[in-house]
């Protein structure tokens, strides 16, 4: 099987996080009560479309390159669902079926979002779309790049030169120095771990999430059309 990238003319740069997740249909419809107004047309659009690829934007640019490829082609019974203030638009990309919805920025907005998208609708993946540089000049655009790891960065702090340690981890640049470790006008960074929690695993306190190796496999098949 081949798979194709979907190609959008942007002027930046593009970045996808995939996180890849599996939920059914019972269990995507159980968290609406039996008797809200969308519950029936929420089992039409997972029954006749599902499951679903998730598509996830913060910006509203993002949304709008979307709408203006073309590429997108709306639902013709169900091209939308209005649920907690947010629009979820039904559809198909390349006769993938897709649902995609803004979810504004910061992490709480995100989080929202996307825990609404995962417990209402038949989604198989999600895609973190939206725009991004890279530190590799290597990289072009409609080039696809997989991290093994992935950290929220968003908790760090710098540190002054010759502060005190606190109870918090560091980073301390001058144990990186070449040719040999030293001091380091930067100092360091001190950095919080993020609670981590998983089916059938206690809580754990992380720094780094591992990523799926299936999403690096999936995208080497990738082909630009």
């Amino acid at each position: 099987m081949v798979l194709r990238l979907w190609w959008i003319n942007l002027k930046v740069p593009l970045i996808s996080l995939f996180i890849l997740l599996e939920c059914s249909i019972l269990t995507a419809t159980a968290l609406l009560r039996l008797n809200h107004t969308l519950r029936e047309v929420i089992d039409r659009v997972n029954e006749k479309g599902g499951p679903y690829i998730g598509l996830v934007m913060a910006y509203s640019a993002e949304a709008h390159e979307l709408q203006s490829s073309g590429i997108f082609i709306p639902n013709s019974i169900n091209p939308w669902v209005d649920l907690s203030g947010r629009r979820f638009n039904v559809g198909s990309i390349r006769e993938v079926n897709v649902i995609y919805v803004m979810s504004g920025q910061r992490r709480l907005n995100a989080g929202i979002t996307v825990q609404i998208l995962l417990d209402v609708f038949d989604i198989r993946g999600i895609v973190h779309y939206g725009t991004a540089g890279s530190a590799n000049d290597s990289l072009s655009f409609g080039d696809v790049s997989i991290p093994k790891y992935v950290a929220f960065t968003g908790s760090w702090n710098w540190k002054k030169f010759n502060s005190q340690k606190t109870h918090l981890d560091e980073l301390i640049f001058g144990e990186y120095d070449l040719p040999q470790k030293g001091g380091n006008l930067l100092r360091g960074l001190e950095f919080k771990t993020e609670e981590f929690y998983s089916v059938g695993e206690p809580m754990k306190q992380v720094f780094w999430l591992e990523m799926d190796p299936l999403w690096f496999n999936v995208a080497a098949r990738l082909q630009v059309s």
